[in-house]
């Protein structure tokens, strides 16, 4: 028998590109020792972390307009999402339930959750940590171990406005589409045979520049949030963040 909370969907239209999503603690306490924490490293806003969570799509907006035509929607109601506790831009209470609305475009993931796996969405990838490849790629065949990812921290007059900066070298798993780009414009031949056409329109996306395998590095500026799911720990943020990918054997 499910356990789960019966979710009262008290029905709202979000505007634009918004969705109305509503916490699901519930899911995210028997997803086998899911633990959701951020990767602070010495950045700090208002001195609050910026905590995931896991939520429900309850409903979507239209979508911006954009050249005349309505930016695709970036999920679906039904989906199991996470998003940053800070995106969240509006809070309605309805039937003692606290409904959320938020950009679309700032989901950083879809949850699969029969496989317990993350699909990322927009700009965002997920990634984990590789410590031996890492090494290996900053060390070559030095026979000795330096610990976990090097740490470029400053402190003092070296560090910068808002705190040490701190690179962190990991695989990447998955990519999300990227960014939404607009609508370009294409001839289709719709029979085949070269004697009609239509002129059809389509949306396109900024497609991040790494595939699954490559290893990305990346700093605590990213602000990566750090997800365990069945004991195994991703990372997500968005590619704009990426400062460089590093080419071993592996990723060659």
């Amino acid at each position: 028998m499910s356990t789960e909370r019966t979710i009262q969907r008290q029905p709202t239209a979000p505007s634009h590109h918004f969705c109305s999503v509503i916490a699901r603690p519930d899911i995210e306490e028997r997803l086998h020792s899911s633990t959701i924490a951020v990767y602070d490293a010495g950045i700090k806003l208002d001195g609050r972390r910026n905590r995931g969570r896991l939520v429900e799509v309850l409903a979507i907006g239209p979508g911006r307009w954009v050249a005349g035509e309505r930016q695709p929607a970036d999920v679906a109601p039904g989906q199991l999402v996470y998003i940053k506790e800070r995106t969240v831009s509006f809070r309605l209470h309805l039937r003692k339930q606290d409904h959320f609305f938020i950009a679309m475009d700032a989901v950083m993931a879809e949850l699969d959750r029969e496989n317990l796996r993350l699909k990322p969405l927009g700009q965002f990838i997920v990634t984990r940590a590789v410590e031996e490849r890492a090494r290996v790629a900053i060390m070559g065949g030095l026979p000795f171990h330096v610990g976990a990812t090097p740490d470029t921290g400053k402190a003092g007059q070296e560090a910068d406005d808002i705190g040490c900066n701190t690179t962190r070298i990991e695989e990447v798993v998955a990519v999300g589409p990227g960014r939404f780009g607009g609508f370009r414009q294409r001839i289709v031949d719709t029979d085949g045979l070269g004697f009609n056409f239509v002129l059809a329109t389509e949306p396109w996306w900024e497609t991040p520049d790494c595939k699954p395998g490559d290893l990305v590095v990346f700093t605590d500026m990213a602000r990566p949030t750090t997800i365990t799911l069945a004991g195994r720990q991703f990372t997500l943020f968005e590619y704009d963040h990426n400062i460089c990918s590093i080419l071993d054997k592996a990723s060659v």
